[in-house]
């Protein structure tokens, strides 16, 4: 992955946090840059699935997989 070699890289998150490994944590090696580096991203592809757990285990929000998703399921 970290070459470039392979098959392209999809990642399956929560609903709603689908940009938040493109955003991270903001740590910078020089903090006051103008112009600041950031890593590649490694996943060519992100998708957000809905549905929750609760504490206890039980599905207030049933998982709901949308078609692009079982497509990309699919074809693995």
């Amino acid at each position: 992955m970290l070459e470039g070699k392979g098959a392209p890289l999809l990642l399956v998150t929560n609903e709603g946090l689908e940009n938040l490994m493109r955003i991270g944590d903001q740590r910078r090696p020089n903090l006051f840059a103008l112009q600041q580096q950031q890593a590649p991203f490694l996943a060519s592809t992100v998708l957000g699935m809905s549905g929750r757990l609760d504490a206890r285990g039980n599905e207030p929000e049933p998982l709901y997989c949308s078609s692009t998703l079982q497509n990309c399921l699919r074809t693995i």
